[in-house]
């Protein structure tokens, strides 16, 4: 496929590539996920009880430990069938392409006289914000793959061959990891460990229909403001004033 370089992009993207890696697409258009039985993969009404493989590297992902879509087990407006679509946090990483700068240094500002290494963080810089957790899809904002963000933004099914939909792919993954970055790795851990914690306690007590909140939707649109932030994105590429880009 030709290299990516619209015309509409900032002189920063002249050259990103391929921006969804060969060995994806595929798996991203074959949708159906062949093989799996959507219904040995639990109830779209109970994310812990969600099972399949992970969508990179094919381990299973069992009991909603991992990281699924939102409307994992949901046929969407226009879809044929459900989404399916699960990984290992840490396999949900930014395309190699990825143009958007990323903070390598937690610190502060040259004129401070705090030093980075008083600064407490999870993860080293070189992880942060380049790929997910286990449970970041049930941190509060509403996760949703890839696929269906771009659904959602375009209401049809991305063209592989287009490279102004290659491109939206990537953005969308860089902005999914944005959001996802709002909390720290403890932050996710805990609460994910708490919510099956209480999750387990409870279910012999009350038998809820609806033990969780339910997850995903099935209309496709853009409620959340994706396009603003794909947009917000996109132009912080611009070059800044006092640096190679605005962000």
């Amino acid at each position: 496929l030709p290299l990516f370089s619209p015309s509409f992009t900032s002189p920063v993207i002249e050259d990103l590539g391929f921006c969804v890696p060969v060995n994806s697409q595929a798996t991203l258009l074959r949708n159906s996920r062949a093989g799996i039985n959507p219904q040995s993969c639990g109830e779209q009404e109970n994310f812990f009880t969600w099972t399949a493989p992970c969508q990179v590297c094919g381990k299973m992902r069992k009991n909603g430990v991992g990281l699924f879509c939102g409307n994992f087990l949901r046929q969407r407006q226009g879809t044929t069938s459900p989404c399916l679509t699960a990984y290992c946090g840490e396999c949900f990483t930014v395309y190699p392409n990825d143009p958007f700068p990323i903070q390598d240094r937690i610190g502060v500002d040259d004129e401070d006289d705090t030093d980075d290494e008083e600064l407490e963080t999870d993860e080293p810089p070189s992880t942060r914000f380049r790929r997910g957790r286990n449970g970041d899809h049930i941190m509060g904002a509403p996760f949703e793959c890839d696929m269906c963000q771009f659904r959602n933004v375009y209401d049809r099914t991305p063209d592989f061959g287009s490279r102004t939909d290659r491109y939206a792919l990537l953005v969308i993954r860089r902005v999914l990891l944005d959001v996802m970055w709002s909390r720290e790795t403890s932050t996710v851990e805990g609460n994910l460990s708490r919510a099956r914690l209480d999750y387990d306690s409870t279910q012999a007590a009350f038998d809820f229909p609806s033990p969780v909140p339910i997850l995903g939707r099935d209309e496709v649109g853009d409620v959340c403001g994706m396009r603003v932030a794909m947009q917000t994105l996109h132009v912080s590429l611009r070059k800044g004033k006092y640096d190679k880009t605005l962000q």
